[in-house]
């Protein structure tokens, strides 16, 4: 069975993060296409530049933004201060619920780096997992 996956961009910290498992949730403001998206691959921002591993997802949290807060408050990684400025004039937030975290022993180097997300073709997909090795899971989900 293939995968859906989609590439986004992810400030070091948050990977890092993910990495231990302290941040379960990822915010979006955008949703993916109606079929969704069951993996995610990460791309880490500057200074890494590189794509570090990718991330099976749970479920997908969609509702006003108050609401979305409530679930994930203790899991996003940020504050509530950082949450409504991210948020600044939306109605809806998306969260992510995340599942196991795995990470590339080599990372891939990739420029033009990607803005919000693209969607990624399974030949893109195993191109990046022959080039970077076989992923090393690093926190598996609660």
């Amino acid at each position: 069975m293939s995968r859906r996956l989609a590439l986004i961009p992810l400030l070091p910290q948050y990977w890092d993060m993910y990495r231990d498992g302290s941040k379960i949730w990822e915010l979006r403001k955008v949703t993916h296409s109606p079929r969704g998206v069951d993996g995610l691959i990460i791309y880490a921002t500057a200074p890494v530049s590189r794509i570090v591993g990718e991330v099976d997802l749970i479920s997908t949290h969609v509702g006003y933004v108050d609401t979305v807060w409530d679930v994930v408050k203790d899991g996003c990684g940020i504050t509530r201060k950082q949450y409504d400025l991210y948020y600044q004039d939306q109605e809806i937030a998306i969260a992510y619920r995340l599942g196991n975290v795995y990470e590339y022993p080599t990372g891939l180097w990739m420029l033009p780096a990607p803005q919000g997300f693209r969607y990624l073709r399974q030949e893109m997909y195993h191109q990046f997992r022959c080039q970077t090795g076989h992923p090393r899971l690093v926190h598996a989900a609660r």
